[in-house]
């Protein structure tokens, strides 16, 4: 969730409770339909099930029509009056100050207003302006009528009539009493008139239709009379009304267009549709449980129950019988339907509004717990996305947007609370870490977090990611793997939120620098401290080494490189122009310095034996074969190396073969960690037991034997002085090849290049079990093969020629 996500979420909240505001709020304004104070109108809505109407047209004929008039008529609107009347309407006008004298004007009939008030001495009710009278004509009903204006009636009503006791007067000075200037008599309070197909009925008095007067039962009685039946309407143009009262009348237009049946069922559909689009997203499957569930449904679905019970309707049951079943297997689906039931019941009641955060509560236990933002916790965020999907129901019912509302402001409600009262006290520092470390090696980065209360404490990076229960004060550690080396900046963004992810708050940034060393130089110290007794220069000096170069590999050309080459290759330059790897090259270079010379198959000459095979033509002793009629090789020996004890002992039981190729540091390093472990745990064991190790780099295999702990000198004085690293850095995506594939390539494959590189493979392989057979390493030793990714197939190759060979795969060796 993006913090842009966050300022419209609270907008949306603070709208709708504005807008809830406008609509539910009582009206105060007088003669407001909507207010149901003793002022309002309300009972016309509510008692007489009157409809609030803002035009007067020729869709209101044959209906009664109640007009209260506290502003002057418009033109229009008195003509409207006149030709409903005409078509069949009943007209009831309240009129205190004469605004309705166009109307009568235009039907003919003759109404003289005054500006002084009738008041009656004799049958007062309560008050002298209270007027208590029966009605004559159509109806016959004991009325009520406050604060009559005095009117004259030139045209004789012939529908209906009520009048004043004889005892009235007209209180011409305003005092409110009798007095000389006031007239006595009997005077008309409501008279109606038959005209055109309809008629028209004057109260002078606009209290006539208050909540206050309305509610005796004469008065409705009256009014009810009156409408024959018909529908009733009020009319409001002319009321008055404050703005707020505006926007209630348009709601009011918009909620009336759907029948409440229709609306309950599009509603609960419609509802749990988007509800269902939240729960796909948002809900944790993982973290539903079922007793939480079987509450939820005890809660959605007592509205239902108890509205069937009311009703006696069985209809409402529907939900609960679909709401049962999906419990058993969808838990998506329920808890969406049971969402939706619980917010659909609000158009029953707004007393189930409680019902409805009661699951909310509920739900926010069961959300995917994720980030926050700002101080709104991850389900904070989820819930108020949930409100603002489910406001598009409020084109269904909106009274809906009360329960709405309230959800969103009870949510910011807690989230705010929980911030304040619990977040804001939360303390994190970080503990002292090592200033060293080794590469993919676990670094433990510590934290203390002081907290009053259990918050959930979160740590993040690109690479690492933890979540922590933290009960008041904890300790938190993570274990960090540094990926490359040099120095580490190690960023991690802090966070706390309560344990229910109802607020968030972001604890900053916090950076650590450490210095991060490949593994071999852990490696390279362990052996430092073991070399540095005595005696591995003279171990050193029994190794045996032999270094094929396979120049023609796809040819399988193998030449063995004579000792004075091979000095002039390790001494004079950098670079060998190709001919012998770089890496090979120092492990010659650092032999050559270490047994005092050129010792590469020459040593010490010893003597001449009978030539094999496999001997290089270059050490035949042609003068000595020459006198004896048949070729011998000369023979060439180390200092010391005839106490090695012979040549199985001096091969010793395993055969290490090492290819360097790797195309990514980290792999070299845990590579080069691998071997030098091996040595240095051999070398405590058993400083002069015979090792064998194959090193393969390039187009070089070099072959090295003798105790382990001169081997272990050699290449810690190697790499001490020229730590390996490679030129280039990428992924490979190499890998092993089963003996199917290998079968396959090298026995039936025509594919040309798939064939040139299984024959380059098949070669490899060929050279150094040929060289293996030349130092005495034969089978059935056990054989191990270390190498990286790029070299997995090259590795299925060696392994296989050499299993055919005869010797035996010790598979406890893997990729680095």
């Amino acid at each position: 969730m993006r913090i842009s996500v966050i300022p419209p979420l609270i907008l949306f909240a603070l709208g709708i409770s504005i807008l809830s505001a406008l609509i539910y709020m009582p009206s105060t304004t007088n003669y407001s339909p909507w207010n149901n104070d003793n002022s309002g109108l309300g009972l016309l809505l509510e008692e007489l099930h009157a409809k609030p109407v803002a035009n007067l047209d020729s869709s209101l004929c044959n209906q009664t029509i109640i007009l209260v008039l506290n502003e002057k008529l418009t033109e229009d609107e008195a003509n409207n009056i006149s030709s409903l009347v005409n078509c069949g309407s009943r007209i009831v006008i309240g009129d205190s100050k004469g605004y309705s004298s166009p109307v009568f004007k235009d039907l003919g009939i003759n109404v003289v207003y005054s500006n002084y008030q009738v008041l009656d001495e004799i049958s007062k009710y309560d008050y002298r302006w209270l007027i208590k009278t029966n009605t004559t004509g159509y109806v016959s009903e004991q009325i009520i009528i406050p604060n009559i204006t005095y009117i004259e009636l030139e045209t004789k009503p012939d529908l209906l009539y009520a009048k004043t006791s004889p005892f009235a007067y007209v209180d011409v000075d305003g005092n409110g009493v009798y007095s000389a200037p006031d007239k006595m008599g009997t005077y008309p309070v409501l008279a109606g008139w038959k005209t055109g197909n309809g008629s028209i009925v004057l109260v002078p008095s606009n209290l006539f239709f208050t909540n206050k007067y309305l509610s005796l039962s004469s008065n409705a009685r009256l009014l009810l009379s009156l409408s024959k039946g018909s529908n009733m309407y009020v009319y409001l143009n002319t009321l008055g009304l404050a703005p707020v009262d505006s926007v209630k009348f348009y709601v009011y237009q918009w909620m009336n267009k759907i029948p409440s049946g229709i609306s309950w069922i599009i509603g609960i559909i419609s509802a749990t549709a988007l509800t269902y689009i939240w729960t796909i997203q948002y809900m944790d499957s993982n973290r539903t449980r079922k007793d939480k569930l079987v509450f939820i449904l005890i809660f959605s679905s007592i509205p239902f129950i108890v509205t069937a019970m009311e009703s006696g309707q069985t209809i409402y049951i529907a939900p609960i019988i679909v709401l049962i079943p999906i419990l058993l297997f969808n838990s998506n689906a329920f808890i969406s339907l049971a969402i939706a039931m619980s917010l659909v019941a609000t158009m029953f009641s707004p007393l189930y509004i409680f019902l409805y955060l009661v699951i909310l509560l509920i739900i926010s236990s069961i959300t995917k717990q994720s980030y926050g933002q700002s101080f709104l916790g991850s389900s904070s965020i989820s819930l108020l996305i949930l409100q603002l999907i489910n406001s598009l129901l409020v084109f269904i019912h909106l009274p809906m947007i009360i329960g709405l509302t309230t959800a969103s402001l009870f949510i910011l409600t807690i989230a705010m609370g929980s911030y304040v009262a619990l977040l804001r006290q939360v303390t994190v520092e970080s503990i002292d870490l090592p200033k060293e470390g080794y590469i993919n090696v676990p670094i433990n980065l510590s934290f203390a977090v002081r907290s009053r209360a259990p918050v959930r404490w979160i740590g993040r990076n690109e690479d690492v990611e933890i979540e922590k229960l933290v009960k008041n004060n904890d300790i938190i550690s993570i274990n960090y793997i540094p990926k490359h080396s040099g120095l580490n900046r190690i960023s991690f963004n802090l966070a706390v939120t309560d344990l229910w992810g109802f607020s968030w708050r972001d604890m900053g940034t916090r950076t650590f620098e450490i210095n991060i060393l490949p593994q071999v130089f852990k490696m390279l110290a362990r052996a430092e401290a073991l070399l540095s007794g005595q005696g591995a220069g003279e171990l050193l000096s029994r190794i045996s080494m032999t270094v094929l170069m396979r120049s023609e590999e796809l040819a399988g050309a193998i030449r063995e490189i004579s000792g004075e080459e091979l000095a002039r290759l390790a001494w004079e330059s950098v670079d060998s122009g190709g001919k012998i790897h770089e890496l090979i090259r120092q492990v010659i270079q650092e032999y050559l310095e270490g047994v005092g010379g050129m010792k590469s198959r020459l040593g010490e000459y010893i003597g001449v034996r009978e030539y094999v095979p496999s001997d290089s033509p270059r050490n035949i002793h042609w003068k000595k074969s020459l006198s004896i009629q048949r070729l011998v090789s000369k023979e060439f020996v180390l200092p010391n190396e005839e106490e090695s004890g012979g040549s199985s002992g001096r091969g010793g039981n395993i055969i290490y073969i090492v290819n360097l190729d790797c195309t990514k540091n980290i792999e070299l390093d845990a590579l080069l960690t691998r071997i030098l472990n091996v040595l240095i745990t051999s070398s405590i064991r058993d400083p002069e037991m015979p090792f064998n190790i194959v090193l393969v780099s390039g187009k070089s295999v070099i072959i090295l034997k003798g105790p382990v702990l001169g081997v272990l000198n050699l290449l810690y004085n190697t790499l001490k002085k020229n730590p390996l690293k490679l030129k280039y850095n990428y992924d490979s995506i190499n890998r092993h090849l089963d003996s199917l594939e290998i079968k396959f390539l090298t026995e039936k494959s025509n594919m040309g290049l798939i064939n040139a590189l299984a024959t380059s493979l098949t070669n490899s392989s060929k050279t150094i079990v040929k060289a293996l057979l030349k130092e005495d390493l034969k089978p059935p030793m056990q054989f191990t093969v270390l190498h990286c990714k790029a070299t997995s197939s090259w590795a299925s190759f060696l392994v296989y020629s050499l299993i055919n060979a005869g010797y035996r795969y010790e598979t406890g060796a893997v990729a680095a």
